[in-house]
């Protein structure tokens, strides 16, 4: 992949009654505070939404992991941490978000498979076109919503929430800066909505975008 240019990410489109609603963003863009807002109001329209997240805990519990994430050069190799991080995706896929897209249902996750790829973006150390025949076969949101805050917010944020660790990705200043790029770069290319939640109103435009969704579901079928 050119390092210039931002990744068009093809994903199996996944004709089934549900709707898989993706909320991603850097640590501390909140979230897992508007996924709750949207199936709150999913709920008072009479739909029982899937909250769930992804990474899956099968990843975040692995020793390796920890281990990579608090010292790179002594966890997983690039292509090993990616490969895990997609298969940890496929069984999710599998064993939670089909079932309910299935069943008409939606699905709300707190993170999904572009989390994965801003990190390679950031760091640079994974041709991502190797992955692209894995990718093909994780389905396509049918809303992307990419959060996002300046830099100092989601610091701020993600201290406070956790306590200080400047060992992890996510307190370390440029790391932060060039993630919050990757994701408005790959929102931009790949459909995705961008919502600043330090200003007033990103839940209210996630929730228009969630109704636009539905009257658009509603007059297809």
């Amino acid at each position: 992949m050119d390092e210039g240019t931002p990744m068009i990410i093809e994903l199996r489109p996944h004709g089934m009654p549900g709707l898989l609603v993706a909320i991603e963003g850097p640590d501390g863009s909140g979230k897992t505070t508007l996924e709750e807002v949207v199936e709150s109001a999913l709920r008072r329209r009479g739909l029982s939404s899937v909250l769930t997240q992804q990474p899956t805990r099968w990843w975040r519990d692995d020793p390796k992991v920890a281990e990579t994430r608090r010292n790179p050069d002594e966890g997983l190799s690039p292509m090993a941490l990616a490969l895990f991080s997609l298969a940890d995706r496929f069984e999710h896929q599998v064993r939670v978000v089909e079932p309910a897209l299935l069943a008409g249902r939606p699905v709300l996750t707190n993170r999904y498979v572009f989390s994965l790829l801003t990190h390679f973006m950031v760091e640079g150390d994974l041709d991502l076109d190797a992955l692209r025949p894995v990718l093909a076969h994780l389905l396509r949101p049918d809303l992307l919503i990419v959060l996002d805050a300046p830099t100092h917010v989601l610091l701020e944020r993600v201290i406070e929430r956790d306590g200080s660790d400047p060992r992890r990705w996510d307190q370390q200043r440029a790391y932060v800066e060039r993630s919050r790029e990757a994701y408005v770069s790959l929102a931009s290319r790949n459909g995705g909505h961008v919502l600043r939640t330090d200003r007033p109103g990103a839940a209210r435009d996630a929730l228009t975008l969630v109704e636009e969704l539905l009257l658009d579901r509603r007059g297809s079928s």
